[in-house]
C-alpha cells in the first residue's frame, strides 16, 4: 500500500494558493476599472461596480474579463474610440437593465 496523503495535501495546498493568487489579481483589475470609471464618469464606486456587473450579466462575460478589457483600452491612448464605445455599452446596458427592473445602480 502506498500512502499518498502528503502528495494530496501538497497538491491541495498548491491549488488553494493558486486560486487565492488568481482572485487577488482579478480583484486588483476590477478595482482599477472601477477607479477609471469613477474618474471618467464622475460617479461613485458602487455605481461604477454596478455598471460592470450589469454589463457582465448582459454579455455573459466574467466581470474580471470585462474589467481587464476596460483597463487595457484605457491604458492605450490609441484606443480612444474603442474605449468610448465600451463605456457607452456599459451605460446602455445599465439603463436597459434598470428600465427592465433587473437592477438599481445607485451612487455610493
Amino acid at each position: 500500500m502506498v500512502d499518498l496523503t502528503s502528495t494530496v495535501r501538497a497538491e491541495t495546498e498548491w491549488v488553494a494558493r493558486d486560486a487565492v493568487a488568481g482572485a487577488v489579481r482579478a480583484r486588483a483589475v476590477i478595482e482599477r476599472a472601477i477607479g477609471f470609471l469613477m474618474g471618467r464618469l464622475s460617479i461613485g464606486a458602487d455605481a461604477a461596480f454596478a455598471l460592470l456587473c450589469v454589463h457582465s450579466n448582459h454579455t455573459n462575460k466574467k466581470l474580471a474579463a470585462l474589467a481587464s478589457q476596460l483597463v487595457g483600452l484605457a491604458e492605450d491612448p490609441r484606443n480612444t474610440a474603442a474605449l468610448t464605445a465600451f463605456i457607452h455599452d456599459l451605460q446602455h446596458h445599465t439603463v436597459y437593465a434598470t428600465a427592465e427592473g433587473q437592477g438599481t445602480p445607485r451612487e455610493g
